[in-house]
């Protein structure tokens, strides 16, 4: 077994702690975060993201842990020890980063070389079926087309992140596994028995997240598309939330207006078109209560750019497109 010593290489502009390069012989005994697992996949979406998880070594299963190799210190999202790690099967350099896993799904991005990629993900014992984006989303409720590429032939799925289960056909809903780490930070703000109302909920990601991870007094889940509605539904009584989550359908330009009551935290997941709901919900808003506003744009600028209510902060969450990318804004009165 081989020790690595950290050094700090006192560099002004991040001060971080390293490890020395050395040469591989077969395992390595490292620094690593230990998580519960129910937490881990939205800990190691958020470890990609700081470029802080070492996606050279194998994760580590420690009864109901997760360890995950690090390439540097992190503070405040698990607890660190130190363990040894044997190194992964390299991911062929042509399609790394190039999918997203739901369920037991692969989804890709269009490539010359799909086949090719698609033989490599089957190899792989959590995915049953791959398929590739045959298109942009399109339509009111962001329906994407989906091609087959190898396995089972379908589209639905059933998906675990964060305490929660979903039931999902990504051909006909929206679900994006990469907001896992943004649903259970949204949820972490939800305070005992605050009224939650989540104005596009899909098939429930926020709402049950939000449910499972924290002690609302009540959810209000609105959503217009009816085939994700019927999973809404599903996913609520799966999850055991009958009497935490209330499902309506309908749109919430017609349904938030005549709900009674006001709410502390707002949820408006629609980047493409949540400003035009903003004063509807500003309306339904209690006194000290926060809205979380989804939108696009270039920079936090260009999002504020049009809104007139009280700021709390802006936080980057994902890419979009070229240049443009999803932004989180908390709002107030």
């Amino acid at each position: 077994m081989l020790w690595i010593r950290f050094e700090n290489r006192g560099r002004e502009m991040d001060n971080e702690w390293k490890p020395k390069s050395l040469p591989f012989l077969g395992e390595l005994h490292m620094i690593g975060l230990k998580v519960h697992k129910s937490e881990a996949e939205a800990v190691r979406r958020k470890l990609l993201s700081m470029r802080a998880l070492s996606r050279r070594f194998k994760s580590l299963r420690v009864g109901d842990y997760v360890v995950f190799p690090l390439e540097r210190e992190v503070k405040g999202l698990g607890e660190i020890i130190h363990a040894s790690f044997q190194e992964r099967k390299r991911t062929p350099p042509e399609i790394e980063g190039k999918f997203d896993i739901i369920g037991d799904i692969a989804l890709i991005s269009r490539a010359e070389n799909e086949q090719e990629i698609a033989k490599e993900l089957m190899k792989r014992k959590n995915i049953r079926v791959v398929a590739i984006r045959a298109g942009h989303r399109e339509g009111e409720f962001r329906k994407m087309k989906i091609r087959l590429l190898a396995g089972e032939n379908r589209l639905e799925t059933i998906h675990r992140e964060n305490k929660c289960v979903f039931k999902v056909n990504i051909g006909e809903c929206f679900f994006d596994p990469r907001l896992s780490y943004e649903r259970r930070e949204v949820a972490k703000e939800v305070k005992e028995n605050e009224r939650v109302l989540d104005m596009f909920a899909g098939v429930g990601p926020f709402s049950i997240v939000i449910g499972k991870l924290s002690s609302p007094r009540e959810i209000i889940s609105v959503e217009k598309n009816q085939v994700a509605f019927s999973y809404l539904k599903h996913n609520i009584k799966l999850n055991k939330l009958d009497e935490k989550i209330t499902p309506i359908l309908g749109d919430s330009r017609d349904v938030v207006p005549v709900l009674p009551g006001k709410f502390h935290r707002i949820i408006m997941n629609l980047p493409e078109r949540s400003k035009e709901f903003l004063p509807i919900a500003e309306e339904k808003l209690a006194d000290g209560g926060v809205i979380y506003l989804y939108s696009i744009g270039e920079s936090p600028e260009d999002v504020l750019n049009d809104i007139h209510m009280r700021v709390l902060g802006v936080r980057r969450v994902k890419s979009y497109s070229p240049k443009r990318y999803i932004f989180r804004v908390k709002l107030t009165r």
